[in-house]
């Protein structure tokens, strides 16, 4: 019997018992015990620290806490909540529609707060938690004023804190199978435990995983015949050459790095409107992964490209990082939507890139990681200097300085031209600009009031950002119709004039969602938005030597140091972070269970040693992606099977696969499934970067559409991320709307349809074994045994058979056959999962 249960491949047909399968394999694989005996999800946490606790403590603390309870109510702790106040309870768990807190957000019954109403999206977002169960951390009691702890001794001596130093190999007799250093950790772990590795997977099944992880594609049926056929030593090694050599390498990647930066090319909120220049972010992206870029310049570029002496268009295309924030067109609440703004990109990059819980210290020191909310505004006002522009001209230094130069030139030809045509236009423009600016809040409209250099970099900020939405009401003038006569006539006659005189213009470059620098420091950022309590850009106190400075120097840029650091020596947490999630991508766990949170709440490395060799390694060697990837595919730890005759035995020493004594089995992710269904129907369009295409394309998946609402339909349904937040690795799920997915979705059955014609004798003239042969290769990576063709063969007659009982004629019965014979090889778990 062949892995994977295809010997039953007689019952191709009934696709979900195959699919059954797969939970069945993946409820085998030792799970890991829960750390916390909280009965609320991590996720449902996360969303009260981020999104609840901030709202209770800076609306409604004042008036219902320890200090003061009107109506006999508090809303500091959940307790509180359930007991209710003198009206009883204020919330019904689970039911928002029925609880008194909701109806009073809504001013229904009462008006709470009683100043100003919350806007729409917090009040959705008090319901939400309301439906969801009301999650509250054990015990946890709100405060309005907590006073900031320095870190202490024990704070500082958390494995996360600590010098990134590279760790002595271990000395091992008999440490013949380490095929790289890093398999000596893992020899030594395994042994720790009264084991020793697992065999090493066969080779079609080692090409077919490590194909998918390093290009997200299965191996060409004749990239596999010229592996298997290679009989040299290395010859595994020169096949992984040849992947990440491949421009498929990049596109792979820089999927994980998207999860990771949560990008998307819509706004997000209810409009969701598309981002028609976002696709540059992503094409800087793939390219700099395929061309191996240094990490630490890649980093660099992402949060201060601008800011570089040597900047490129692709350092400045790189800034896009700083864009990927969730954005609402129509919110006159600028201040409001600007902190939400600056809130996101600081725990993204926390998360993302320090594997900080950082969100959790935004409205009062973090329960039980040394973050004090200083920590947290200090990060923040790192950003706080950035001005969104979503006309970056993709130009170098010098390229910029003389298409600024002819475009200046152009204007003083033509000034008098485009002045009078102003004039003309003034009236109807001021008039629209006064009408857009009295729909914001009073403290907006008085910030237009000033003159630009009367207001502060975040005066500046706001007005700017409400300046886009004004920009779009006014761009809609028509001035056909608000002129009139001879006014009309000369208008009509200035805009054909300079429309002509444009053509003297150098070619306009190409623009890019990107930041830039307001000129005007930030000395001091306010703590909550407390302006009696600030503190100045710089990094949280932990990761500083005890009586250091957190602070960051005013001579530069704020972010450029910041990101300078980052990459630095002085971080420990950077590359300690990202090395985890690449063998998290490659090994299906990571060596530190929480990709996004290294805090105490987490267990530590199951090999802290192993993570900082790696770590170190890739730091020390010039921060090469691609040679961090290749070390852990080359290593013998890599290479195991997934499955041994021992398995027993071996769970029993290592409960939790902590030594890797086998690889771990994995389902393909929602953009590999999609992309092998078009890679093995024969229908997988080759491009290379370019637009965005919509969801019905035949092309790479990294290439379609990321709407944050309107996800593409077949990725959604295995576990595709929703890119609003940062998602450190996936969820890997097995649901029956998958298995009814592939079974029955047109778009899945039409590539079952272009995958039978490529291999069916009726349409390539092959003999039917040939026909198998090639549909097991293209589909699974390897030949079919000897049962497997006469069962495969059998199901084709019957097929066929029946096929003509029902009144086909004989090539539309064998086509019929072999479309169910090639769908249900789809359908398979060998299909959809690595060994």
């Amino acid at each position: 019997m062949a892995r994977g249960g295809w010997s039953a491949v007689g019952l191709l047909l009934f696709a979900v018992l195959l699919w059954s399968q797969s939970v069945g394999a993946q409820e085998s694989e030792p799970a890991v015990a829960a750390e916390s005996s909280s009965s609320f999800s991590e996720d449902q946490l996360r969303f009260f620290e981020n999104e609840i606790r901030p709202l209770l403590v800076a609306h409604c603390l004042e008036c219902h806490s320890a200090a003061k309870q009107e109506g006999g109510l508090r809303l500091d702790s959940r307790a509180a909540l359930l007991a209710g106040g003198d009206s009883g309870p204020a919330v019904e768990v689970g039911d928002s529609s029925a609880s008194r807190l909701v109806a009073a957000v809504d001013y229904i019954d009462l008006e709470m707060p009683p100043d100003e109403m919350l806007d729409e999206a917090a009040r959705q977002r008090l319901k939400d938690w309301v439906d969801d169960g009301l999650a509250w951390p054990s015990d946890s009691v709100l405060q309005r004023d907590l006073t900031s702890r320095e870190p202490s001794a024990e704070d500082r001596e958390h494995w996360a804190y600590q010098p990134l130093v590279a760790p002595s190999l271990p000395m091992l007799s008999d440490a013949e199978w380490a095929s790289d250093d890093l398999d000596l950790f893992v020899l030594r772990a395994q042994r720790h435990h009264g084991l020793e590795p697992a065999p090493q997977a066969d080779r079609a099944t080692l090409a077919r995983r490590v194909a998918f992880d390093l290009t997200g594609l299965p191996p060409t049926p004749d990239m596999l015949a010229a592996f298997l056929a290679d009989t040299e030593p290395g010859a595994y090694e020169r096949f992984v050459d040849q992947l990440l050599d491949s421009p498929n390498f990049g596109e792979r990647w820089a999927e994980a790095w998207f999860d990771w930066v949560r990008f998307a090319e819509s706004d997000g909120y209810k409009a969701d409107d598309f981002r028609p220049s976002a696709w540059r972010y992503r094409d800087y992206v793939i390219r700099s992964l395929n061309d191996d870029r240094p990490f630490d310049r890649f980093l660099t570029e992402q949060l201060a490209g601008d800011l570089l002496p040597d900047a490129t268009a692709d350092s400045l295309a790189a800034t896009g990082y700083l864009r990927l924030w969730i954005y609402e067109y129509n919110q006159r609440d600028a201040e409001t939507q600007w902190q939400y703004i600056l809130d996101d990109v600081t725990e993204t990059t926390a998360d993302a890139l320090l594997g900080m819980g950082l969100g959790c210290a935004k409205c009062h020191d973090h329960k039980y990681d040394p973050l004090i909310q200083e920590d947290y505004f200090r990060l923040q006002a790192t950003f706080a200097s950035f001005s969104a522009s979503d006309q970056v001209p993709l130009l170098g230094a010098d390229e910029r300085i003389a298409y600024s130069r002819a475009v200046t030139q152009w204007r003083a030809k033509y000034q008098t031209l485009l002045d009078e045509k102003a004039a003309l236009e003034s009236e109807a423009r001021d008039q629209a600009m006064r009408s857009a600016v009295e729909k914001f809040p009073p403290n907006i409209r008085g910030m237009f009031a000033l003159e630009p250099n009367e207001r502060t970099s975040l005066e500046q900020q706001l007005v700017e950002l409400a300046t886009r939405q004004i920009t779009l009401e006014t761009s809609k003038l028509d001035f056909e119709k608000k002129l009139t006569g001879d006014a009309l006539t000369r208008w009509q006659t200035l805009r054909d004039e300079l429309k002509a005189a444009e053509q003297e213009l150098p070619p306009a470059p190409s623009h890019t969602l990107g930041v830039e620098e307001i000129p005007s420091a930030i000395v001091s950022w306010p703590v909550l938005g407390d302006t009696e309590r600030t503190v100045a850009p710089g990094l949280p106190l932990v990761l500083v030597p005890p009586g250091g400075n957190p602070e960051f120097p005013l001579e530069q840029p704020r972010r450029l140091e910041f990101a300078r650091w980052l990459v630095s020596r002085e971080n420990p947490l950077t590359a300690r972070v990202l090395a985890n999630r690449v063998w998290e991508r490659l090994m299906g766990t990571g060596l530190v269970a929480s990709s996004a949170d290294f805090g105490r709440l987490t267990p530590p490395p199951a090999q802290p040693e192993l993570l900082d060799f790696l770590a170190a390694r890739w730091r020390d060697d010039g921060w090469s992606f691609k040679q961090l990837v290749r070390s852990i595919v080359t290593s013998s730890t890599y290479r195991q099977a997934s499955q041994r005759v021992d398995e027993a035995a071996c769970l029993e020493r290592d409960p939790h696969n902590s030594s890797w004594w086998r690889t771990q089995r994995r389902r393909l992710e929602a953009g590999q499934i999609r992309d092998a269904l078009l890679a093995v129907s024969g229908e997988l369009e080759g491009r290379v970067g370019g637009p965005s295409a919509n969801h019905d394309a035949l092309c790479r998946s990294i290439y379609v559409k990321v709407l944050r609402n309107s996800p593409e339909p077949v990725m959604s349904v295995f576990d595709y991320p929703d890119r609003i937040r940062s998602q450190s690795c996936r969820n890997l799920t097995t649901t029956p709307q998958q298995a009814l997915l592939l079974l029955n979705h047109p778009w899945v059955r039409a590539r079952s349809e272009a995958f039978a014609k490529s291999v069916s004798p009726v349409e390539r003239g092959w003999d039917e074994a040939t026909a198998i042969e090639a549909a097991f290769s293209r589909a699974i990576g390897r030949q079919p045994t000897s049962e497997e063709r006469n069962l495969v063969k059998q199901f084709i007659e019957t097929g066929v058979a029946r096929g003509e009982r029902e009144g086909l004629d004989a090539q539309q019965a064998t086509a019929a056959a072999w479309f169910d014979l090639c769908h249900g090889l789809l359908n398979s778990n060998e299909f959809l999962f690595l060994e």
